[in-house]
């Protein structure tokens, strides 16, 4: 049986297609489908052609390939790492602006959700007893003095949102580092692995 041409394809026409075809689709000839690649004609047209392979040649292909992922695995896997971090620098970059921007279009509503929470603790601490008030004020001194001794920023923060169902009280106060503060939000709990 003779060899199938492999078909070419200009760029409209490869957009168009419904499906593409899969590495390994078996032809009726018995080839197998390798890839797609560019391909420059005679009359100077860029195509983009399907590679087709024998059975012999697809699987000495892909061999060849599965041990040179074997042999470079290390170097593959560090540059695959140093390319996410990269991109995931630029994204950090990206939030921070994303966020100072938001920051900025609603001070109003942030400045007003602020002073309801100062009106809920600062309201609520006048009202307890002194001993209760020498309490919370423990827990900030602790924050303070946990975050000069490890240079991580710790933060007090309600168990159970002040906002929610929580209270601006002695049994409701934790000291946390302030990435896990900001991760927790205003749900009701800090787990273990969080804090770790």
């Amino acid at each position: 049986m003779r060899k199938k041409k492999n078909k070419h394809y200009t760029q409209e026409e490869f957009d168009a297609l419904p499906t593409k075809r899969k590495s390994g689709e078996v032809r009726a000839d018995g080839y197998l489908f390798s890839s797609y690649g560019p391909q420059v004609l005679k009359d100077g047209t860029l195509t983009i052609r399907e590679i087709w392979s024998s059975p012999r040649s697809f699987r000495k292909s892909r061999d060849s390939v599965a041990k040179y992922y074997r042999k470079n695995k290390i170097e593959l896997n560090r540059k695959r790492k140093e390319k996410l971090r990269a991109g995931y620098g630029n994204y950090r970059e990206t939030q921070k602006e994303g966020h100072r921007r938001f920051r900025e279009r609603n001070r109003a509503a942030r400045s007003t959700a602020q002073k309801e929470r100062n009106a809920l603790t600062l309201g609520f601490y006048r009202q307890l007893p002194e001993q209760k008030r020498l309490m919370i004020d423990a827990f900030y001194d602790c924050a303070r003095r946990v975050t000069e001794c490890t240079g991580i920023k710790h933060q007090v923060d309600h168990i159970a949102h002040i906002f929610g169902d929580g209270w601006h009280v002695p049994s409701n106060l934790q000291v946390v580092p302030q990435s896990v503060n900001i991760r927790k939000g205003r749900n009701a709990f800090v787990y273990a692995e969080q804090a770790a």
